[in-house]
């Protein structure tokens, strides 16, 4: 029976990822210089009528919310995606792209913590001069302590606490961080989106969270939340079918999914067609007035720069490409998050613990673009 659940939610799948396809390219301003997409709402025809629980607030706090009690759904295994051939028209766009250049701050090696991080992955800002970082395979070399809080001004680590201790999560892909501290985490093994928050002994307990994979996202691994016009956005990027989404909470006042009985407006666009795959860290901020969103991407197959995507009234653009300089000698750029003095932080995986469980050579820089 579970045999023939799994191979339903496999299809189920399939089908959601071919209805969300995006129709068409669309120019901003109609120049069509540029790599472009359309951004397109998610639909409610292509959820399934499957009933899960989900539940983080989108009002501004995460705290308080009654957990409830529900079985996770299968963990479904994507199979190895290949980096399929970009088209030829994007491929030729991408020429027009602008690359700035950047010089390098400074960079530490996280495998020299004391609590090492052989794979950082998640990133995001923590007060004004810290980071927040996470790392989805220290499992694998059986270490337990997967989140750190980062000073970058003594360069030093300040705290670590764990997602596995409490069965959070023991492969925490991104981290974004709510205004009132509570930890929003990506988990692309069990396809959910978690909130959690320190307990009296600092250890990290789950609140809630609702999973991706019934409208169509099966490997969950960037996230950030940002304040829009109209209140506070989630986002997410899909490594897998190469899509970013961005959600607002619905009339219930909670990130819940676009699928019944979550009721969030959930708008997408596909990182393939802006001539990039397989999107890992994403970094968003909204315009003054609300109505526009830059993306700071990482993905594939070009790990040698940050992509910048502006997205506004439907349409999603490639604007520029930062190039990371001498940091192009690491392998797999997972995370990034921008400071308000315009540095950019950035997490380096290099060689994956899948491989080698033994590896420890994790990397964390900060650049800073040329002016613009």
């Amino acid at each position: 029976m579970q045999y023939f659940y799994r191979l339903h939610l496999y299809y189920l799948f399939l089908i959601t990822t071919l209805l969300l396809a995006p129709m068409g390219i669309v120019a901003q301003g109609g120049v069509g210089t540029l790599p472009s997409t359309s951004v397109n709402e998610v639909s409610l025809a292509n959820c399934p009528h499957l009933l899960y629980i989900p539940l983080i607030p989108g009002t501004g706090t995460f705290r308080n919310v009654a957990p409830l009690s529900v079985n996770d759904p299968p963990d479904i295994e994507p199979a190895n995606q290949p980096l399929y051939p970009l088209a030829p028209e994007v491929t030729r766009k991408l020429q027009n792209v602008p690359v700035i250049t950047s010089t390098l701050v400074f960079s530490v090696a996280t495998s020299l913590w004391e609590n090492p991080s052989p794979d950082p992955s998640g990133l995001d800002l923590y007060g004004p001069h810290s980071v927040i970082v996470s790392d989805s395979e220290v499992n694998e070399r059986g270490a337990i302590n997967n989140i750190w809080i980062f000073d970058l001004e003594s360069r030093q680590v300040q705290t670590s606490t764990s997602t596995i201790v409490n069965n959070i999560s023991t492969e925490p892909t991104d981290v974004a961080i709510a205004n009132d501290g509570t930890i929003i985490i990506t988990d692309d093994v069990r396809r959910r989106i978690i909130s959690a928050e320190l307990d009296q002994d600092g250890n990290l307990v789950e609140i809630n969270a609702f999973h991706t994979t019934f409208y169509g996202s099966i490997d969950p691994e960037g996230v950030d939340l940002f304040e829009g016009a109209d209140g506070l956005y989630l986002v997410t990027a899909d490594a897998v079918s190469n899509t970013i989404y961005t959600h607002h909470a619905g009339p219930n006042g909670f990130f819940d999914g676009p699928c019944s009985p979550g009721d969030d407006s959930v708008q997408q666009f596909d990182a393939g067609q802006l001539g990039f795959l397989q999107p890992g860290g994403v970094y968003a901020i909204a315009d003054e007035v609300g109505t526009g969103v830059t993306y700071y991407l990482v993905g594939d197959p070009d790990r040698d720069h940050i992509n910048v995507v502006y997205a506004k009234d439907g349409v999603a653009e490639l604007v520029r490409k930062i190039d990371i300089g001498i940091l192009d000698q690491y392998k797999k750029m997972a995370g990034i998050v921008v400071m308000a003095n315009g540095q950019i932080v950035l997490v380096f995986r290099n060689v994956d613990n899948d491989s080698n469980p033994n590896e420890n050579d994790g990397i964390l820089a900060v650049i800073e673009p040329a002016s613009q």
